[in-house]
């Protein structure tokens, strides 16, 4: 039953409004960075550690500013900011998502939520490095049984966009009456489940450390814990999609995204249903 219904969010696409291939100027470039294998370390324990050793060390580092000094506060607020941009990029997942959430916290959030954290975070709302293709394809062939090769008439290399929980590639399917159309392509990263549990646990944790110094973000952890549960649900997605396409079907000109159905026309195929 898992494998049913873990199938479809890894088979999830949706056309784009052109028919053919893109010509071979309008692939994605090469990122200039990847994402490290780590992001997709299923260890909890492991990655819990990494966290905790970072956010000791911030402490003894903000415990060592003098009282009153704004400007030392001020560089500490923006060196721990950086450091732990690069753990949200190590740890990946709900690590990116959180700095996500804060990011969209224009000016910040109070006394909770300093503005260098805010603005060192903005990046990540659209400039999180992706992870090679050959590291989440492994997830497809686990899931389904096949390979992209298998799946797909084609796929680019580099996605078009990465984000918190998955990445979108070009791909070319053929239809059942020989149309070659161009999909994108929407692979979940490999282990969120599994790393989403112990990630918000040490999360929680550090959230109750500096709760009595009157940062509290509990609220912020909430709001992650409720939202990423349903974001690794593709067939939601899927579900807001067709709304979209219904609500913009007055338009005359151009043409709205829809989930296309599995270029495999079998019907044991687990999202075939």
């Amino acid at each position: 039953h898992r494998a049913r219904a873990t199938a479809t969010r890894y088979r999830h696409r949706q056309h784009l409004p052109h028919t053919r291939p893109l010509p071979s100027s309008t692939m994605a470039s090469p990122p200039t960075r990847v994402a490290p294998k780590s992001a997709s370390g299923a260890d909890g324990q492991t990655r819990s550690m990494i966290a905790m050793m970072l956010f000791e060390q911030a402490k003894a580092a903000y415990a060592a500013v003098p009282e009153g000094d704004d400007a030392a506060m001020s560089a500490c607020h923006r060196k721990w900011a950086v450091q732990c941009r690069e753990l949200a990029i190590t740890q990946g997942g709900v690590y990116i998502k959180a700095a996500q959430f804060v990011a969209s916290l224009q000016g910040g959030a109070g006394d909770a939520l300093p503005s260098e954290y805010v603005d060192e975070f903005k990046p990540m709302t659209d400039k999180v490095p992706p992870r090679a293709l050959e590291e989440v394809s492994v997830a497809v062939e686990d899931e389904l049984g096949e390979g992209l090769d298998q799946l797909f008439e084609s796929v680019e290399e580099w996605p078009v966009a990465a984000a918190s929980l998955a990445q979108v590639h070009r791909a070319t399917v053929v239809s059942e009456d020989g149309e070659t159309k161009t999909v994108a392509l929407k692979l979940q990263y490999p282990g969120l489940p599994e790393q989403i549990s112990a990630d918000l646990s040490v999360m929680k944790q550090m959230s109750a450390y500096v709760k009595p110094a009157g940062k509290d973000i509990g609220w912020l952890l909430d709001d992650i814990e409720r939202f990423v549960s349903s974001e690794l649900d593709f067939n939601t997605e899927a579900s807001n999609a067709m709304a979209a396409k219904s609500a913009l079907s007055y338009m005359s000109k151009g043409s709205s995204p829809s989930p296309s159905p599995s270029p495999s026309s079998s019907s044991s195929s687990p999202s075939s249903d």
